[in-house]
């Protein structure tokens, strides 16, 4: 569950059959290329899932919503974000259930989410009767186990630490995300899927490079299938941990539909995007009124604005700092190209993010922590709080000359 922002779950028997294969990578490589997903266009999981940068690909999928939408009479879209966050995460799962609580949460038409918030998106996109299962998970006890003790004495002073698979191991993270991520959540999220709306989560192919977009609902949808024998569901899973997998913390995981070929490599989503509502290259997007973008909303489990403080000594804190430098900038620029999104079509969007004067640290899973944040998200939304205008973008200030020869 990455350090910061927008955008689980390696299952038992697939991380087992996984690492059992482990030695034969090399020659799977050789066989499909050195990007196993582009070189075979049969590979099952494409049926689930699209790159960032394949613009035909996601025009495509974007052709086939845009299709049902307009068959089931929908216009408009309202959007929610997650952005990652580790152990501030609970933030926004409080966020979640306390805008259920104060009567104003929306319905959504697409949500997205990124290493924590992938974990949150799923029971967000099912609807607020699911508020109940998101509670219990970022209350649940097994968190705090997620990473024991401080990062730096994780480390040790061993270089040995270079030649480990991971710093800890992902099965705290596997069997909580088995246990949340059931058969009926995914029933849930099928039905909505068939209505018309989206569930995405991004993770990042370490093979490609490339940022990955999985349509969970498609997933979740292929799970209900008769012959399916468990498998869309221990895919469904597995994204989710890859999602969240912050690499060198976590293990990289591997990615196959059932024993069917090619395995992948994925981890952390925010890698490779800090959050998302629609590549990049979108923000030129002249889309059908049924797809029209409407209130698009961005939950960040984080602070924005940069922590002026005195930089400790020594390659970790130097590491993490420049690493929450690095976020923190991605995820201003991420949402002013959102704005400029909704300024070409006439949208609004909001932001909820932890407050600047309460510190929020990423490896902090201490239940009290854990929490806090939870308990200040319930409460700024339920009071109408925790959701402002997002003014991160200079479009709002500059000249409207400019704004209008920029458009």
């Amino acid at each position: 569950m990455a350090s910061m922002p927008l955008h689980t779950a390696l299952a038992g028997q697939v991380s087992a059959a996984a690492a059992c294969r482990a030695p034969d990578r090399c020659g799977l490589i050789e066989r499909y290329g050195p990007s196993p997903a582009a070189a075979n266009a049969d590979s099952p999981l494409e049926a689930f899932r699209v790159p960032a940068t394949d613009l035909r690909r996601i025009l495509a999928w974007e052709r086939a919503w845009t299709q049902q939408r307009r068959a089931a009479g929908l216009g408009g879209v309202t959007a929610l974000a997650l952005s990652g966050g580790g152990a501030n995460g609970a933030f926004g799962a409080g966020v979640v259930v306390g805008w259920t609580r104060s009567g104003c949460r929306p319905s959504f038409d697409v949500v997205t989410g990124v290493s924590t918030g992938a974990l949150i998106a799923p029971f967000v996109f099912a609807g607020p009767e699911w508020d109940a299962r998101l509670t219990a998970a970022y209350h649940d006890q097994r968190l705090c186990g997620l990473i024991d003790g401080r990062l730096s004495a994780l480390i040790g002073p061993s270089l040995g630490v270079l030649f480990r698979r991971s710093l800890v191991s992902a099965a705290p993270l596997i069997r909580l995300v088995e246990d949340y991520a059931d058969e009926a959540l995914l029933a849930a999220i099928a039905t909505k899927h068939d209505s018309g709306r989206r569930l995405l989560v991004a993770t990042t192919n370490l093979d490609t490079q490339d940022c990955v977009f999985w349509d969970l609902g498609a997933i979740a949808k292929a799970s209900l299938r008769a012959d399916d024998d468990g498998r869309s569901l221990r895919l469904f899973r597995t994204v989710l941990v890859a999602s969240a997998s912050v690499p060198g913390l976590f293990p990289p995981t591997r990615i196959s539909f059932g024993d069917r070929l090619p395995i992948e490599t994925h981890i952390d989503g925010c890698v490779s995007t800090p959050l998302f509502l629609a590549p990049g290259w979108m923000t030129g997007w002249r889309p059908d009124a049924c797809m029209r973008p409407t209130e698009l909303y961005l939950i960040v489990n984080a602070n924005l604005e940069p922590a002026c403080r005195a930089a400790r000594r020594g390659a970790l804190p130097t590491m993490l700092r420049a690493l929450d430098t690095m976020s923190r900038a991605g995820v201003r620029a991420t949402i002013a190209a959102v704005e400029l999104l909704t300024h070409r079509h006439g949208a609004t969007v909001a932001c909820a993010a932890i407050r600047d004067d309460r510190p929020a640290h990423p490896f902090n899973f201490k239940s009290a922590n854990l929490r806090d944040l939870f308990d200040l998200g319930r409460t700024e939304a339920m009071n109408g709080q925790a959701f402002r205008p997002a003014a991160r973008s200079p479009w709002r200030e500059v000249d409207p000359l400019v704004r209008t020869q920029a458009a």
